[in-house]
C-alpha cells in the first residue's frame, strides 16, 4: 500500500508542478470607445463608420478574445454583428448600425461582462424631400383683393416623414389672380409660408406650392367675397350748364370694393356743397349693380364752379361732383363806361363807349353781338357789331359827327337798348391815343379828359403825317405797340401800362418818338406803372406826361429851338439852368416872377432828381406845385400860363385863357416849398427820335 500512496503523492506533485508552469489571460479591466462615436447619418440609414471599443487589462494593454455585446439603446434602428470578440489589439466592432427612422438622437451601447457599458451617440437627419403637404391656411374666406389673415403654410418631408430644412418652395396662384410671395425656403420645421393676396374675383381662388425634385404639389383654396366700399366711379361729373338749369346728363355713381366689384345695398346721400341750386332724389341705395342715379341737379345762379357732396356709407371722406355754371341768355344791357363825354368832332375818344350784357341773374354774358348805331349826325363807329368778352363787355370806337349833342344806341337782340350821349366840340388840334395790352384798371375817362385839355389849349392844326409809305415798325418806339402805317393828325400817342417798380416809385414816363422834320412831334409814347394807376391825382399825371410827348422838356435843348441854357446834366448840378423862350418869360413875370433877382428866367430844375428829371421840368423850389415840375402834389397841380406859353415858344398856336389860376409865391425860392410832394421819378423816357435827332443824354 505504501508505494501506491507514494505514487499518488508523486502524481499530485507532478500535477501541481505542471499547473504552475501554464500562463492564463488577465481579466478585462476597462473598455472604451475606439471609433464611430458622434456621427451623423440619414435617419433610417447606417452610420458610415461602425462603432468599436477597445478592451484593456489593468495595465492598459489590449485584451484579445473578450466578448463584447452591441445593442441599440435609443432612437430605434438596428445592428448587425451585435456580438463581437476583441482582436489582438483588444478592438471589437459592431457589424453595422442603422439609425432609427425619426430624425434626432440615437444611442448604441457596447457591453463587456463585469464592466460599465460604453455608449455611442449618432444624430439622424432628414433625407431628401419625398413629399410636400399643406399645414395651415387652406380653405380661408376673405374680401377680394385683400391678404388672407392666416399665411398658407406647407411642410416638406423625407420618406420617413422628417421635415426637410432649406428646401426652396415655389408658391404660384393657379386661379383668381392675386399675388403671393413666390419663393420661400423651408425653416427648421421644414415649413414654408407665404402671404396670399386674393385677386379681384368673387368666388373660388387657388394656389399651388411645389418643391424642386418633387412630382407632387400642395394645393390651397380660398374664397373671395365682396369687400367694404373702397371707392366710387362717377358718370356725369364735370358737366357744364347755364345757371338755374339742370345739368344735361344724369349723375350716376357706382360703389365698388377694393377689387372694383360693384356693391349692392350701400346708402348714398347727395347734398349741395357750393353754388346754390337744388337736387331731387338725394337719398339712394345702390342696386344689384352697385349703382345709384341722382334724380336731378339744377345749378344755382352763380357763375363758375358748383359742387355736390356725396356721402357713401363705409367711406370716411365724401366724394365731390362738380359742374360749371355758365351765363344764361342775355337779359339786360347797361352802360359800363363812355357816357357823357366831351370830345373833338371827327376823332375817336379813348374812353370807348362800353356796355355790359348780363343774364336774368346779373351774370355777365360773353359771346353776344351788340349793335352800336349812331344817331342822326352823330358820326360813325368802328367795330360794330361788337362781341362781348368774358366779362360781358363790348365796346366800339366812336367818332363824333357834330358840335353839340351826339347820341349812340347799343342794342342786343331779345334785350333792351341803351343810349350814349356825348358833346362834340370843334378842335383844330387832335390827339389820338392808342393803348397796347390790357386797359383793365385804367381810368380811360381820365385819359380822355387829359387829352381834351391839350386839344383845347392848342388851337391850330399841324400838317398830317402819312406813315403808309414809311411805317414805324412795331415796338420801335421803346414800348409795346403795333405798327404805325396810317395818317396821323395831329399827334398819335401810344400808351402802355407796365410793371415799373411797384407802388410809390416811378409813376409814369413819356417822350416823343417821331416828329415832323425839325419840327413838332407827330408820335409820342407814355407808360404808366400798373401799381400806381389808382394814384389820387392820376389825371394830373396823365396831363404832365402828355406835355412831354408834345415837346415840353423833351425839345427844349434840341435844334432848331435851343431854348435850354446851362444844362445841369451830366455833371453841372446846381448851375443856373433856365428856359429862354420869350413867351414863357413874359408869362413867368405875369405870374409873379417879375421880381426874380437870384438867377435867369425861366428857372429849370437843376438839382432835384436825376436823368429824366433835371433839365426837363420847371424848378421845384420856384414853381412849387405847378403841373410841369418834377414832382406832383397830392392836392392840386395847376397848369399855368408859363407852361402854355412854352408850347408857343416851340411853335404851337395856343390859347392862354385855358390856363388854371396860378401864382409864383416866391420867384427867388432856392429849395422845396414844404408841401407834401411825390417825385415823378425821372419820367423823361430815353428813346431815339425817328428823324435821327436823338434826345440829349439824360
Amino acid at each position: 500500500m505504501q508505494p501506491t500512496r507514494s505514487w499518488a503523492i508523486l502524481l499530485l506533485a507532478a500535477g501541481l508542478i505542471t499547473s504552475c508552469g501554464t500562463e492564463s489571460n488577465p481579466p478585462p479591466a476597462a473598455v472604451g470607445a475606439s471609433a464611430g462615436d458622434n456621427q451623423t447619418a440619414t435617419a433610417g440609414g447606417a452610420v458610415l463608420a461602425a462603432p468599436s471599443v477597445r478592451v484593456t487589462d489593468a495595465g492598459g494593454a489590449g485584451l484579445a478574445g473578450v466578448p463584447v455585446t452591441f445593442a441599440v439603446a435609443s432612437g430605434g434602428g438596428s445592428v448587425t454583428g451585435g456580438t463581437a470578440t476583441s482582436d489582438g489589439q483588444g478592438i471589437a466592432a459592431v457589424g453595422s448600425w442603422a439609425l432609427g427612422p425619426t430624425a434626432g438622437s440615437n444611442t448604441l451601447t457596447a457591453t463587456v461582462s463585469g464592466l460599465a457599458p460604453v455608449t455611442f451617440t449618432a444624430t439622424g437627419v432628414a433625407g431628401s424631400p419625398a413629399g410636400i403637404t399643406t399645414t395651415t391656411g387652406d380653405g380661408q374666406t376673405a374680401a377680394n383683393s385683400t391678404t388672407l389673415p392666416v399665411q398658407p403654410t406647407v411642410t416638406v418631408q423625407d420618406a420617413n416623414g422628417n421635415p426637410v430644412v432649406g428646401i426652396a418652395v415655389t408658391f404660384a396662384v393657379t386661379a383668381g389672380g392675386g399675388s403671393v410671395t413666390s419663393l420661400v425656403t423651408t425653416d427648421a420645421n421644414g415649413e414654408a409660408a407665404t402671404d396670399w393676396t386674393l385677386g379681384s374675383l368673387i368666388g373660388a381662388q387657388s394656389m399651388d406650392a411645389s418643391a424642386a425634385g418633387l412630382a407632387t404639389t400642395a394645393a390651397f383654396s380660398a374664397t373671395g367675397v365682396l369687400g367694404p366700399p373702397a371707392g366710387v366711379s362717377v358718370s356725369g361729373n364735370t358737366q357744364t350748364a347755364a345757371v338755374a338749369t339742370p345739368v344735361p346728363a344724369p349723375i350716376i355713381m357706382t360703389v365698388v370694393d377694393a377689387g372694383f366689384n360693384p356693391i349692392p345695398g350701400v346708402d348714398v346721400i347727395f347734398s349741395v356743397a357750393s353754388g346754390g341750386g337744388s337736387i331731387t332724389g338725394a337719398n339712394q341705395t345702390t342696386n344689384a349693380n352697385g349703382m345709384v342715379t341722382l334724380g336731378s341737379w339744377t345749378l344755382g345762379t352763380t357763375l363758375g364752379s358748383q359742387s355736390l357732396n356725396v356721402a357713401v356709407a363705409g367711406l370716411a371722406t365724401p366724394r365731390i361732383i362738380i359742374a360749371t355754371a355758365t351765363s344764361g341768355a342775355p337779359a339786360t344791357v347797361v352802360i359800363q363806361s363812355g357816357d357823357g363825354q366831351t370830345w373833338a368832332v371827327g376823332s375817336a375818344s379813348p374812353n370807348r363807349p362800353t356796355v355790359l350784357v348780363t343774364d336774368a341773374f346779373g351774370n355777365p354774358v360773353s359771346g353776344v353781338a351788340v349793335t352800336f348805331t349812331p344817331g342822326a349826325g352823330s358820326g360813325s363807329v368802328t367795330g360794330s357789331p361788337a362781341t362781348t368778352d368774358m366779362n360781358g363787355d363790348a365796346s366800339v370806337a366812336w367818332s363824333l359827327g357834330q358840335a353839340g349833342s351826339n347820341t349812340l344806341d347799343a342794342s342786343v337782340t331779345g334785350s333792351n337798348s341803351v343810349t350814349f350821349n356825348a358833346t362834340g366840340i370843334n378842335a383844330n388840334y387832335t390827339m389820338e391815343l392808342r393803348f397796347s395790352g390790357s386797359t383793365t384798371g385804367l381810368d380811360l375817362q381820365a385819359f380822355a379828359n387829359a387829352a381834351l385839355t391839350w386839344m383845347t389849349i392848342i388851337t391850330a392844326d399841324l400838317p398830317d403825317v402819312d406813315y403808309s409809305a414809311g411805317p414805324i415798325p412795331a415796338n420801335a418806339c421803346g414800348i409795346t405797340h403795333s405798327t404805325v402805317d396810317f395818317v396821323v393828325d395831329d399827334i398819335l400817342i401810344l400808351v402802355e401800362a407796365v410793371n415799373l417798380d411797384g407802388p410809390g416809385g416811378a409813376l409814369a414816363g413819356a417822350t416823343w418818338c417821331d416828329r415832323r422834320s425839325l419840327a413838332l412831334p407827330s408820335v409820342g409814347i407814355m407808360i404808366f406803372d400798373i401799381a400806381d394807376i389808382n394814384f389820387p391825382v392820376f389825371q394830373d399825371v396823365i396831363e404832365h406826361e402828355m406835355a412831354h410827348a408834345l415837346g415840353i422838356g423833351t425839345l427844349w435843348g434840341s435844334s432848331p429851338w435851343n431854348l435850354l441854357v446851362n444844362p445841369s446834366l451830366p455833371n453841372s448840378s446846381g448851375i443856373d439852368t433856365h428856359f429862354t423862350g420869350p413867351q414863357a418869360i413874359i408869362e413867368f413875370d405875369n405870374a409873379g416872377g417879375a421880381g426874380r433877382t437870384v438867377g435867369m428866367k425861366v428857372p429849370v430844375e437843376n438839382t432835384q432828381g436825376g436823368q429824366g428829371t433835371r433839365d426837363a421840368h420847371w424848378r421845384e423850389s420856384t414853381f412849387a406845385n405847378e403841373l410841369m415840375t418834377g414832382f406832383v402834389s397830392l392836392s392840386s397841380n395847376p397848369l399855368s400860363t408859363v407852361t402854355i406859353a412854352s408850347l408857343q415858344d416851340l411853335g404851337y398856336a395856343v390859347d392862354l385863357t385855358q390856363a388854371e389860376p396860378y401864382t409864383i409865391a416866391n420867384p427867388n425860392a432856392l429849395r422845396l416849398a414844404g408841401e407834401t410832394l411825390i417825385p415823378l421819378g425821372n419820367d423823361i423816357l430815353i428813346v431815339p427820335g425817328r428823324d435821327n435827332l436823338r434826345l440829349r443824354d439824360r
